[in-house]
C-alpha cells in the first residue's frame, strides 16, 4: 500500500503543463483541461476568450476566467472542468466571457492579461488561426508550441479523443485536430479515457502522522518524485498513457529503508508509473521530459 507520493521539484508553470482539452461553446459556457506535471498549491492560471493579436496583445470585449489551484496541489492527470469544479472566479474585459458557437478561442496563461505567459490555447474557428483578432470570434495563435495551440475545425463543442494513440507523446496527441471530436452536439467534459481506469490511487497530500517505513526515490535529469511505502519495491514499470510498455526495472538498494531509480528521459510526456511491491500494486501519473 502506498502511503503518500510528491513531487519533490513542483514549480512555476511553463508551456504545456496545463492543456486545454474540451470546450462547449452550446449554453452553458463548459470547458476542461489536464494538468500534466505537478502544480503548487494557490497557483493562479488565468483564461480568456479574449482575441490576441500578434502583436498587440488581448483585445477587448470578452471576458477573464481565473482560477486558484487548491491549497494541497494537482498532481499530473488530474483534470478541471469550468464551471463544474470550485476555484474559478469571472469578470469582464470590456465585455462578458462567453464562447461563441460561430466560432471562438480560449486562451490558458499566467502574469497578466497586459503581459501574459502562455501554457496552451484552443481554436475553434477553422483549420488555422486567423491573421489577426477582428471581432469576438476571431484571434491569432500565441506564441508558443502549434502543439500547445491546435486549431479546430469550426463546429459549437470540441473534445480532444483521449483514447486514440499512436505512440506519440501528450502533446502531440492533442495537437493534432484529427484526434479531436467536433460537432454541434454537446460534448462530455472532461472526455471518458479508457486509461483513467488504470486503479489510480496516488496522494499528493503528506501527512506528518504517517510513520516512513521504505521511501523509493525516482529521479530524471529534470523531475524527482518521492514514494513511501510500507513494503519493499519489487519492480518498476512505466507504460504510455495507452498502455504500451516503455521500461521495466527493479530499483537499486541503498540501504533497509532507501530505494532509488533513474528513469530514462522518455519523448512521451504522460506515462502510467507501475509500482509493484510484494503484497500491492500502485500506479499513477507522471510526466517524463
Amino acid at each position: 500500500m502506498i502511503l503518500f507520493m510528491m513531487n519533490i521539484h513542483a514549480q512555476t508553470l511553463t508551456p504545456g503543463d496545463v492543456i486545454i482539452t474540451g470546450m462547449n461553446c452550446k449554453d452553458p459556457d463548459q470547458f476542461c483541461f489536464l494538468i500534466t506535471r505537478p502544480i503548487n498549491g494557490n497557483e493562479v492560471i488565468y483564461f480568456t476568450d479574449c482575441g490576441w493579436n500578434t502583436p498587440g496583445g488581448f483585445r477587448p470585449g470578452e471576458g477573464l476566467i481565473t482560477y486558484t489551484v487548491p491549497a494541497s496541489g494537482l498532481s499530473s492527470g488530474t483534470w478541471i472542468t469550468y464551471p463544474d469544479d470550485p476555484g474559478f472566479t469571472v469578470k469582464g474585459i470590456s465585455g462578458f466571457f462567453g464562447l461563441s458557437t460561430d466560432g471562438d478561442q480560449l486562451y490558458c496563461f499566467t502574469g497578466s492579461m497586459a503581459q501574459p505567459f502562455f501554457i496552451s490555447a484552443l481554436n475553434l474557428d477553422g483549420n488555422d488561426w486567423a491573421a489577426t483578432s477582428a471581432n469576438n470570434q476571431t484571434g491569432t495563435r500565441p506564441p508558443i508550441n502549434n502543439n500547445l495551440s491546435p486549431a479546430i475545425p469550426e463546429a459549437d463543442n470540441a473534445v480532444w479523443d483521449c483514447n486514440l494513440s499512436t505512440g506519440e507523446n501528450i502533446y502531440q496527441l492533442t495537437g493534432n485536430p484529427v484526434n479531436w471530436i467536433h460537432s454541434d452536439t454537446r460534448q462530455i467534459l472532461p472526455p471518458v479515457c479508457s486509461w483513467r481506469s488504470l486503479s489510480i490511487n496516488a496522494t499528493d497530500s503528506l501527512s506528518e502522522e504517517i510513520e516512513m517505513k521504505v521511501l523509493l526515490i525516482l529521479s530524471t535529469t529534470t523531475e524527482t518524485f518521492g514514494y513511501s511505502l510500507d513494503d519493499t519495491p519489487i519492480k518498476i514499470n512505466l507504460y504510455t498513457i495507452t498502455g504500451l510498455e516503455l521500461c521495466s526495472v527493479e530499483p537499486a538498494k541503498e540501504s533497509a529503508y532507501l530505494y532509488t531509480l533513474s528513469l530514462p528521459d522518455l519523448n512521451f510526456s504522460l506515462c502510467v508509473l507501475e509500482i509493484i511491491t510484494r503484497d500491492s500494486v500502485f500506479r499513477t501519473l507522471i510526466r517524463i521530459p
